[in-house]
């Protein structure tokens, strides 16, 4: 169903309701479609010198961040520095394709050779093209990030 037809159905219904519906309704369908018009980035501008370079979202595999910085690590085993936060890129990334499992790490779904149960219920991830060998899926998210592994 396109988000078109879907507002406007969610629309209609709101307006069908009698004045004593819950009020907490009328936000669940607020926030329904805020999601369904959601438009993630499909695509970061990123500076290499004197060059820009356009870089599809298809092509990162992670995003991380390190000394103060932030940057997005591709396919082609290259790292680029962004003007974006971890926390930002949350809302700025379709949360299908990146899950943020922990402060540091924001990652795609084919971004991992292994995932290892660890101590205290928490997952390692061996990340491809990454000699960080402490990505830790923070105990908190365990359970999301299964979810999310799983469709």
């Amino acid at each position: 169903m396109a988000p078109e037809s879907s507002s406007r159905s969610i629309e209609k219904f709101k307006k069908t309701q009698r004045p004593e519906a819950i009020p907490q309704q009328h936000q669940v369908f607020d926030k329904v479609l805020q999601m369904l018009s959601q438009n993630y980035k499909k695509r970061f501008v990123i500076k290499v010198g004197e060059h820009i370079r356009s870089i599809p979202i298809e092509e990162i595999l992670y995003f991380y961040s390190y000394d103060k910085a932030t940057y997005l690590h591709t396919s082609e085993n290259r790292n680029y520095v962004i003007d974006y936060s971890v926390e930002q890129l949350e809302s700025l990334v379709d949360p299908e394709l990146f899950f943020r499992v922990n402060r540091k790490y924001m990652i795609a779904m084919n971004s991992f050779e292994d995932i290892i149960s660890y101590s205290n219920s928490r997952l390692k991830i061996e990340l491809l093209h990454s000699d960080d060998q402490d990505v830790i899926v923070a105990r908190e998210k365990v359970k999301e990030f299964k979810n999310w592994l799983d469709g």
